[in-house]
């Protein structure tokens, strides 16, 4: 270990290409623990995840200062439910918004944008919209990302499962203060989910839909 230590301090080109292996393996591990988020392996989830929360941050912090968008885009959605479930609101919104400040000055580079690009901004706002406690200041980023959605090629899959979220995130933090639009958005959010045979995303759709039945 001591030699091999010596060998990365020794040669940089070796403890990038060590730090880039350790950020893909531990991004990669994210996005294939992302669906048991969705089933009765939540809390075995989440677990593995705060066990290994350090390496992932640190792998977090490589991908975005290195631009490894696609590693990114895989692993946004379990980090941030990792985030939410811990309830780190704030590590949340600073992760997220860090991430947003990065792609603007990405994508205000770029002659076109790429898929992992308008996906981890669309993501970024969203989960924003999540994290933030003013509602008015949430609501802003879920109406922003779900704009820059529209905008985007509806035929793509990923696409309308990541509009069918922002939708749900728009009717979570609408059922306080206006039923009626949270209701709207729940029912697209629902019809977008049915359309994509997504099972968990019907049920919470239904499930805030059944809260705002109780609320009415």
């Amino acid at each position: 270990r001591q030699f091999a230590e010596g060998e990365l301090a020794r040669r940089p080109e070796l403890q990038d290409a060590a730090r880039g292996r350790h950020s893909a393996y531990y991004l990669a591990l994210l996005q294939i623990l992302e669906p048991d988020w969705h089933t009765d392996r939540q809390l075995e989830t989440l677990a593995t995840i705060a066990r290994e929360s350090d390496n992932m941050a640190s792998a977090w912090d490589h991908a975005l200062a290195t631009g490894a968008w696609q590693d990114l885009a895989g692993a946004m959605d379990s980090w941030g439910q990792y985030h939410l479930w811990q309830g780190l609101f704030t590590d949340g919104k600073t992760f997220c918004a860090g991430l947003e400040s990065r792609l603007k000055i990405e994508i205000g580079a770029a002659a076109a944008s790429s898929l992992a690009h308008t996906t981890l901004w669309a993501k970024a706002l969203a989960w924003q919209g999540l994290f933030l406690s003013a509602t008015e200041e949430a609501l802003a980023k879920l109406e922003e990302s779900l704009a820059f959605l529209e905008r985007q090629d509806s035929d793509v899959r990923q696409m309308r499962r990541l509009k069918a979220f922002v939708l749900r995130a728009m009717a979570w933090r609408l059922i306080p203060i206006d039923s009626q639009q949270a209701h709207q958005c729940a029912v697209q959010a629902l019809q977008l989910s049915l359309s994509l045979d997504n099972g968990w995303q019907v049920a919470e759709s239904h499930y805030y839909l059944g809260l705002l039945n109780w609320k009415l």
